[in-house]
Parts: structure tokens; sequence; C-alpha cells
């Protein structure tokens, strides 16, 4: 089963001290095989995740870049985010009756700050 970790945030003023509190939060298996990360992001991030890996034991050496268009878990996984953001902002949505019909088959979860 298909599992994704979203973190949202009201208003995040200071993105920084987000993002490290964000990483922290949703990084806490050990198990992990590999995370990629959006290659349009700017170094300074995928830092951060080796750094956050590190503090928790965990190999740091399974973060890579990629493009999202030559990597189908990162589209797949800027839909759900997107679909998690609609459905949360507008409940009536039809993206809230999509993020209902995923969640037998994709464990979602959601983090609210």
């Amino acid at each position: 089963k298909f599992s994704v970790k979203v973190e949202v945030s009201d208003n995040p003023v200071q993105i920084t001290k987000f993002m490290n509190e964000a990483l922290a939060d949703l990084v806490i298996e050990r198990d992990i095989q590999k995370i990629i990360v959006d290659g349009k992001k700017p170094r300074l991030i995928e830092r951060r995740f080796n750094k956050v890996l590190r503090d928790k034991g965990v190999s740091a050496k399974r973060v890579t870049t990629a493009d999202d268009e030559s990597q189908a878990g990162l589209r797949i996984a800027y839909a759900i985010a997107g679909l998690v953001r609609v459905s949360l902002e507008k409940p009536d949505s039809p993206a809230a009756a999509m993020r209902a019909a995923i969640d037998s088959k994709i464990d979602i979860t959601l983090n609210l700050k």
C-alpha cells in the first residue's frame, strides 16, 4: 500500500522553521528506502533532509534529487498534496470526493499545525 504524509500549516511566516519542524514530524520511520526531493527545489532542502535523517539515526545516503518529469512518485505526491489541500479548503468540492475515493488505496496521514 502506498503511504503519504502531509503537513499542513495555516500561515507559515517563517518557512525555514516550519520546514525543519515538518521534516522532523514527517520522518519518523527507520525503514526508509528512498527519499526523492524535487530537483527544482534548492539544495538547502536536500541538506535539511540529510540533517533530519542523521539526527533520527537513518542513513542520509537515501536522499536523492530528481525532476518530477522523470519520477512518477513525485508527480503522485504533488497530485495528492494538491488534492488534500483543496479538500481541506473546500470540503464540498469534487476534490474531497476524489480524496475519499483514494483513501482505501493510499494511506494518507495528515498533520495539521
